[in-house]
């Protein structure tokens, strides 16, 4: 694969700011604020437009994932489904994912709220059969058209959606409505203690509550006690256009699935933030990496790395420090120990070998650009600027130009291979370097003023030196080229052009033969498994079976054609036996008399070879 698609390809668990209490104008709970808008629910092509501007809004918001709630109904969710796909995402967003889903009350307390989400793509048929079993008759609402309480209890509602593939979030979890919302209620104690229930919604970030709702979710009430402490979120439950995605939670899935949010719920301390918390400052990232090449070992493969923790698994020789070392090498960085440097040598030399490529994507906040570092060996990295238009719009790597930029400029990556954290753990020297980073900014800026300088003139030290490196082999070249000129003329002379293409001509007709016979083979072996595995077994419709049916005439006619289809397959089985035989034994003569001629040529083709050597 080239460098252009590798942002496409999966690269782990990402963070995607979710939204997953959304309502629509249709949920008969809500006092829904229209803005003046006109609602009509009994007109569709009204329904469906409504539909589109809650996901507009919701791109508005960057909102990568919403989950669709309405009390005790499901109509919308297809409206969803089907707009979704209509609206093209703005510019640099990808399409959002949709949670189907519905929210109910139900008999615990005065009637705590519960979400229950699906897998996306769950058909509204499925959705309206699950609800439906949560309530007597399937009556969901009342005779105002206001939704039911269902009358089972908070835990039975839980129990039940997670046995039928769906999670359960407790909504506003401090309202009155909400399982936290009365202390030491014993439905509620259970609720909030079932393991099955993952995750709540609060108002803010966990460090701001306080009070009960602090003590209940940090674990520190003793009538509250969980296993594990339970996750927080935040959700908009929008009763308007404009409070969609007003409040979202960035969850960090690998795949945006009910599976995906059960593992990032059980997972919430690095899976879950707050916008509040989510770091925003800009840092240097390795995007992407691509080897080619020269046999190297990592030949074609290709990295797209993920932009938090990514961690390289496997087996002794599986490759492991050779991403390490062509990485150091591709940022023209030295190992910090004389048996890390040797070490790093000999994976460069032995493993990455000549002529391999390693194209690295990455993002340099000082100068708030994408760029592509390429380094084959044994020569100098070359930076190389990156479509950024094109980065943005489509997640596509298309390179430009060179850049006279050293790599250097972009950032310095600190890489250690694993015989050089084993060195340096003794070196106490460069564990006071790594001590410097904590120390005063106007010490940390003169460092940096020193450490720079002192790269440039590494730079140029290493520029003079390539420069008559360059002047050195020049001359090499011209003496070579002197030699392949004057071989030129010998061969030109010999004809040894046509003599090498009539060898060329016999080789394909070496390989064409063989394969002629190999496919005559191959015939013959699927054709032998076919009437050896073929079942000509037509007891299922025998007289006994079909007997009382009322229309065993047509059966036994049915019976009658599959025995005249069997014996004729038998019958000619023989036949397409010795037909093949004959021909592979046509073909094995053919050969036969091609191999003299085949011979001569290869003495003729050895003698040139001997008299080239010798030359």
């Amino acid at each position: 694969m080239n460098i252009e698609g590798i942002l496409k390809k999966p690269n782990g668990a990402n963070f995607h700011l979710s939204d997953l209490h959304v309502h629509s104008p249709a949920d008969k709970s809500k006092k829904y604020e229209m803005a003046g808008v006109n609602k009509q629910l009994n007109n569709e092509d009204w329904c469906r437009r409504y539909a589109r501007r809650i996901i507009e809004e919701a791109y508005k918001n960057k909102i990568e994932v919403i989950g669709i709630t309405d009390h005790n109904a499901v109509e919308w969710i297809d409206y969803f489904n089907e707009e979704v796909k209509k609206v093209n995402p703005p510019e640099g967003q990808s399409e959002i994912t949709v949670f189907p889903g519905f929210e109910v009350s139900t008999s615990t307390g005065s009637g705590v709220h519960i979400i229950c989400l699906f897998n996306p793509g769950t058909p509204k048929g499925k959705l309206d059969e699950y609800l439906s079993a949560l309530f007597e008759a399937g009556e969901r609402f009342d005779s105002r058209g206001y939704p039911k309480i269902t009358k089972k209890s908070c835990n039975e509602v839980i129990n039940f959606i997670q046995e039928n593939g769906g999670i359960c979030i407790g909504p506003h979890a401090l309202s009155s409505n909400g399982v936290l919302s009365g202390y030491g209620e014993q439905p509620r104690v259970e609720t909030f203690t079932n393991p099955k229930l993952l995750v709540v919604e609060i108002p803010g970030t966990r460090s701001e509550l306080t009070g009960f709702a602090k003590n209940v979710i940090h674990g520190l009430d003793s009538n509250y006690k969980r296993e594990r402490l339970i996750a927080t979120i935040n959700s908009s439950d929008s009763d308007s256009l404009d409070k969609v995605g007003s409040r979202a939670t960035y969850i960090k899935m690998s795949s945006i699935t009910v599976e995906g949010l059960r593992e990032a719920f059980l997972d919430w301390e690095s899976r879950i933030r707050f916008k509040e918390e989510l770091e925003k400052e800009k840092y240097a990232v390795i995007m992407g990496a691509r080897w080619e090449g020269g046999g190297c070992f990592l030949s074609d493969q290709i990295a797209h790395f993920n932009k938090n923790l990514n961690t390289i698994i496997g087996g002794k020789g599986t490759g492991k420090s050779t991403i390490i070392e062509t990485l150091r090498y591709a940022f023209n960085q030295k190992p910090k120990s004389p048996n890390a440097e040797k070490a790093c040598q000999e994976i460069i030399k032995d493993v990455f070998k000549s002529g391999s490529t390693l194209q690295v994507i990455v993002y340099s906040p000082q100068f708030d650009r994408h760029y592509l570092i390429e380094r084959s060996y044994p020569g100098q990295p070359v930076v190389k600027s990156i479509d950024e238009e094109l980065l943005k719009q489509k997640n596509i790597i298309m390179e430009k130009e060179i850049v006279d930029l050293p790599v250097e400029s972009l950032f310095i990556p600190e890489i250690y291979g694993q015989k050089e954290i084993y060195d340096i753990s003794d070196d106490k020297s460069f564990q006071l370097k790594l001590v410097d980073r904590f120390l005063d900014e106007k010490f940390a800026q003169l460092k940096t003023e020193e450490s720079n300088l002192s790269k440039q003139l590494k730079i140029n030290k290493t520029d003079l030196i390539n420069t008559l490196e360059s002047l050195e082999k020049i001359e090499e070249n011209n003496k070579e080229l002197l030699e392949i000129r004057e071989k030129k003329q010998r061969y030109i002379k010999l004809n040894i052009h046509e003599k090498l293409k009539n060898q060329r001509s016999y080789e394909k007709e070496k390989s064409l033969l063989k394969m002629a016979i190999k496919k005559v083979d191959d015939l013959r072996n699927k054709l032998m498994e076919f009437f050896d595995t073929l079942d000509m077994d037509v007891t299922f419709l025998s007289d006994r079976t079909i007997e009382d049916l009322p229309n065993k005439d047509l059966l036994k006619k049915g019976r009658g054609n599959l025995i005249s289809l069997f014996r004729f397959l038998e019958s000619k089985r023989a036949e397409i036996k010795d037909t093949i035989v004959e021909t592979n034994n046509e073909l094995t003569g053919i050969k036969k008399g091609w191999q003299p001629l085949y011979n001569k040529q290869q003495e003729e083709y050895q003698k040139i070879i001997d008299n080239l050597r010798k030359e």
